[in-house]
Protein backbone atom coordinates (compact mmCIF):
# COMPACT_ATOMS: atom_id res chain seq x y z
CA UNK A 1 0.00 0.00 0.00
CA UNK A 2 2.77 2.03 0.55
CA UNK A 3 4.55 1.46 -2.35
CA UNK A 4 1.53 2.36 -4.49
CA UNK A 5 0.89 5.29 -2.95
CA UNK A 6 4.22 6.61 -2.97
CA UNK A 7 3.90 6.20 -6.86
CA UNK A 8 0.68 7.34 -7.23
CA UNK A 9 1.41 10.83 -5.14
CA UNK A 10 5.09 11.33 -7.49
CA UNK A 11 2.57 11.03 -10.65
CA UNK A 12 0.65 14.21 -8.88
CA UNK A 13 2.42 16.64 -10.34
CA UNK A 14 1.03 19.90 -12.93
CA UNK A 15 1.50 19.28 -16.76
CA UNK A 16 2.67 22.70 -17.21
CA UNK A 17 6.24 23.13 -18.05
CA UNK A 18 8.33 24.29 -14.95
CA UNK A 19 9.39 27.57 -17.24
CA UNK A 20 6.15 28.40 -17.49
CA UNK A 21 5.05 28.05 -13.93
CA UNK A 22 8.41 30.13 -13.36
CA UNK A 23 6.74 32.84 -15.06
CA UNK A 24 3.83 32.87 -12.53
CA UNK A 25 4.72 35.43 -9.44
CA UNK A 26 3.17 35.21 -5.55
CA UNK A 27 0.24 37.41 -7.53
CA UNK A 28 -0.41 35.62 -10.08
CA UNK A 29 0.13 35.62 -14.15
CA UNK A 30 -2.53 37.08 -16.65
CA UNK A 31 -3.59 33.65 -18.58
CA UNK A 32 -6.51 32.52 -21.18
CA UNK A 33 -7.26 29.03 -20.24
CA UNK A 34 -9.64 26.68 -22.63
CA UNK A 35 -11.24 23.58 -21.29
CA UNK A 36 -14.09 21.78 -19.90
CA UNK A 37 -16.83 22.68 -16.91
CA UNK A 38 -15.75 19.69 -14.66
CA UNK A 39 -18.41 20.35 -12.17
CA UNK A 40 -21.39 22.08 -11.71
CA UNK A 41 -21.32 25.71 -10.97
CA UNK A 42 -21.87 27.00 -7.42
CA UNK A 43 -22.93 30.54 -7.09
CA UNK A 44 -22.61 32.00 -3.38
CA UNK A 45 -23.42 35.71 -3.47
CA UNK A 46 -21.13 37.55 -6.01
CA UNK A 47 -19.12 34.37 -6.53
CA UNK A 48 -18.99 31.82 -8.81
CA UNK A 49 -16.78 28.60 -8.58
CA UNK A 50 -16.46 25.52 -10.47
CA UNK A 51 -13.66 23.21 -11.86
CA UNK A 52 -12.43 22.90 -15.37
CA UNK A 53 -10.90 20.51 -16.67
CA UNK A 54 -8.16 22.58 -18.46
CA UNK A 55 -7.07 21.21 -22.17
CA UNK A 56 -4.19 24.40 -22.55
CA UNK A 57 -2.98 27.74 -21.53
CA UNK A 58 -1.95 30.90 -23.18
CA UNK A 59 0.42 33.52 -21.07
CA UNK A 60 0.25 36.90 -23.13
CA UNK A 61 -1.19 35.92 -26.47
CA UNK A 62 1.92 33.11 -26.62
CA UNK A 63 2.04 29.69 -27.54
CA UNK A 64 -0.79 27.08 -25.69
CA UNK A 65 0.81 25.17 -23.31
CA UNK A 66 -1.37 21.60 -23.55
CA UNK A 67 -2.38 20.80 -19.82
CA UNK A 68 -4.28 17.46 -20.84
CA UNK A 69 -7.20 17.52 -19.27
CA UNK A 70 -5.20 18.98 -15.80
CA UNK A 71 -7.90 20.41 -13.04
CA UNK A 72 -8.14 24.01 -12.56
CA UNK A 73 -10.28 25.24 -9.27
CA UNK A 74 -12.22 28.51 -10.74
CA UNK A 75 -13.22 31.41 -8.70
CA UNK A 76 -15.39 34.24 -11.10
CA UNK A 77 -16.45 37.51 -9.48
CA UNK A 78 -19.63 38.33 -10.57
CA UNK A 79 -19.83 41.98 -11.09
CA UNK A 80 -23.62 42.37 -11.29
CA UNK A 81 -27.23 40.87 -10.16
CA UNK A 82 -27.55 39.88 -13.89
CA UNK A 83 -24.52 37.98 -14.03
CA UNK A 84 -25.68 35.20 -11.67
CA UNK A 85 -28.39 34.54 -14.28
CA UNK A 86 -26.06 33.99 -16.99
CA UNK A 87 -23.80 31.84 -14.64
CA UNK A 88 -26.28 29.64 -13.10
CA UNK A 89 -27.20 28.42 -17.04
CA UNK A 90 -23.52 27.47 -17.38
CA UNK A 91 -23.63 23.24 -16.98
CA UNK A 92 -20.98 20.80 -16.97
CA UNK A 93 -19.04 19.45 -20.26
CA UNK A 94 -19.72 22.55 -22.19
CA UNK A 95 -16.82 24.41 -23.64
CA UNK A 96 -15.50 26.96 -22.13
CA UNK A 97 -12.51 30.28 -22.60
CA UNK A 98 -11.74 32.03 -19.76
CA UNK A 99 -9.69 34.82 -18.73
CA UNK A 100 -8.42 35.85 -15.59
CA UNK A 101 -5.28 35.62 -13.09
CA UNK A 102 -3.58 31.94 -12.76
CA UNK A 103 -2.05 31.13 -9.40
CA UNK A 104 -0.78 28.00 -7.17
CA UNK A 105 -2.91 27.44 -4.05
CA UNK A 106 -1.50 29.21 -0.93
CA UNK A 107 0.28 27.22 1.94
CA UNK A 108 -2.01 26.78 5.34
CA UNK A 109 -1.26 30.24 7.55
CA UNK A 110 -2.56 28.67 10.54
CA UNK A 111 -0.33 25.85 12.22
CA UNK A 112 -2.50 22.92 12.39
CA UNK A 113 -5.33 24.55 10.28
CA UNK A 114 -7.12 23.80 7.42
CA UNK A 115 -4.35 23.45 4.06
CA UNK A 116 -6.14 24.13 1.37
CA UNK A 117 -3.29 23.71 -1.27
CA UNK A 118 -3.21 19.97 0.47
CA UNK A 119 -7.04 19.64 -0.06
CA UNK A 120 -6.93 20.43 -3.78
CA UNK A 121 -3.33 18.72 -4.46
CA UNK A 122 -5.15 15.52 -2.86
CA UNK A 123 -7.99 16.25 -5.68
CA UNK A 124 -5.32 16.33 -8.31
CA UNK A 125 -5.63 20.37 -8.58
CA UNK A 126 -2.94 22.65 -8.66
CA UNK A 127 -3.66 25.81 -9.74
CA UNK A 128 -6.54 28.16 -9.18
CA UNK A 129 -7.88 30.96 -11.71
CA UNK A 130 -9.61 34.36 -10.40
CA UNK A 131 -11.53 36.33 -13.21
CA UNK A 132 -13.86 38.97 -12.47
CA UNK A 133 -17.36 39.46 -14.55
CA UNK A 134 -18.69 36.76 -17.17
CA UNK A 135 -17.24 38.81 -20.08
CA UNK A 136 -14.31 36.99 -19.47
CA UNK A 137 -15.91 33.81 -19.98
CA UNK A 138 -16.76 32.59 -23.61
CA UNK A 139 -19.29 29.35 -23.48
CA UNK A 140 -20.25 26.91 -25.83
CA UNK A 141 -23.17 24.05 -24.98
CA UNK A 142 -21.96 20.96 -25.48
CA UNK A 143 -23.15 18.34 -27.78
CA UNK A 144 -26.71 16.69 -26.54
CA UNK A 145 -24.95 13.07 -27.48
CA UNK A 146 -25.58 10.12 -24.90
CA UNK A 147 -22.03 9.81 -22.58
CA UNK A 148 -20.81 10.15 -19.11
CA UNK A 149 -20.83 14.10 -19.35
CA UNK A 150 -24.57 13.90 -20.27
CA UNK A 151 -25.51 11.39 -17.24
CA UNK A 152 -23.86 14.05 -14.97
CA UNK A 153 -25.64 16.76 -16.24
CA UNK A 154 -28.80 14.86 -15.46
CA UNK A 155 -27.68 13.74 -12.35
CA UNK A 156 -26.67 17.74 -11.44
CA UNK A 157 -30.75 19.10 -12.59
CA UNK A 158 -32.35 16.39 -10.41
CA UNK A 159 -30.05 17.39 -7.41
CA UNK A 160 -31.35 21.13 -8.15
CA UNK A 161 -35.15 20.06 -8.90
CA UNK A 162 -34.72 18.12 -5.76
CA UNK A 163 -33.30 20.75 -3.24
CA UNK A 164 -35.48 23.66 -4.61
CA UNK A 165 -38.53 21.11 -3.74
CA UNK A 166 -37.43 20.58 -0.16
CA UNK A 167 -36.95 24.62 0.21
CA UNK A 168 -40.74 24.61 -0.52
CA UNK A 169 -41.29 21.89 2.09
CA UNK A 170 -39.57 22.10 4.88
CA UNK A 171 -39.26 25.80 7.36
CA UNK A 172 -35.70 27.45 6.37
CA UNK A 173 -34.43 26.37 9.49
CA UNK A 174 -34.54 22.26 8.40
CA UNK A 175 -34.38 22.49 5.23
CA UNK A 176 -30.39 22.50 4.48
CA UNK A 177 -30.38 19.94 7.26
CA UNK A 178 -32.88 18.00 5.08
CA UNK A 179 -30.91 18.94 1.91
CA UNK A 180 -27.81 17.73 3.21
CA UNK A 181 -29.41 14.41 4.73
CA UNK A 182 -31.10 13.34 1.75
CA UNK A 183 -29.61 14.78 -1.42
CA UNK A 184 -25.70 15.49 -0.30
Amino acid sequence: AYGYYQGTDQRNITALPLAQQQQIGPNGSEVTLLGRFASPVTIDGDRASFTVEATSVRFNETTAFPLGGESVQVSLRLMEQAQQTIASGWRRGDALTLTGTLRSPSPARNFGGFDYRRYLRLHYTHWQLAAKGVEQAQVQPAAVRPNVVHLLRWNDELRDALSRRMDLIFPASQAGFMKSMLIG
